[in-house]
């Protein structure tokens, strides 16, 4: 009997450590990351480098143009929803 509970301590102790050092281990590889990317960011940084104009994206403009398309899709589809009803 007391061998059982031994093995069951044993095992839950195990597990608890285990559990533990995952956590710290997530916890460490997210900081790495994190410390990665700020890097790459700094790095890729337009101001940081050459002391460049930061000019505004055409990717920005494109994504302005859809959302005014896509208000406007809405709104033509209010309206047809109203000449229905």
């Amino acid at each position: 009997m007391s061998k059982e509970i031994l093995y069951i301590l044993k095992w839950t102790a195990v597990i608890i450590i285990t559990g533990f050092f995952a956590q710290f281990g997530k916890m460490l590889a997210q900081y790495i990351v994190k410390k990665i990317r700020e890097k790459k960011a700094k790095q890729e940084d337009p101001k940081t480098r050459d002391n460049s104009e930061v000019f505004d994206a055409p990717s920005t403009h494109l994504q302005n143009e859809k959302e005014k398309l896509k208000l406007e899709k809405k709104r033509l589809k209010l309206e047809r929803k109203r000449r229905k009803e």
